[in-house]
């Protein structure tokens, strides 16, 4: 079976003012879906081995 290994970050916030910040769910979800589709063996990690943190868009808007 062909595998593969989807690596996101796992940070939460981002710049001077600390704004709240992850991964876009979209951009790991459609590759997902995609190589699912195609048969393929899927892992995640992301760079600490820690959970990765969602976008929150709505707090993005508005930094603390």
């Amino acid at each position: 079976m062909k595998k593969v290994l989807i690596i996101s970050s796992n940070t939460n916030t981002i710049g001077p003012l600390k704004r709240r910040t992850g991964n876009f769910l979209p951009e790991v979800a459609h590759p997902y879906a995609e190589f699912a589709r195609a048969g393929y063996h899927i892992d995640f990690a992301s760079l600490t081995g820690e959970s990765p943190y969602l976008d929150n868009l709505e707090s993005a808007r508005r930094p603390r």
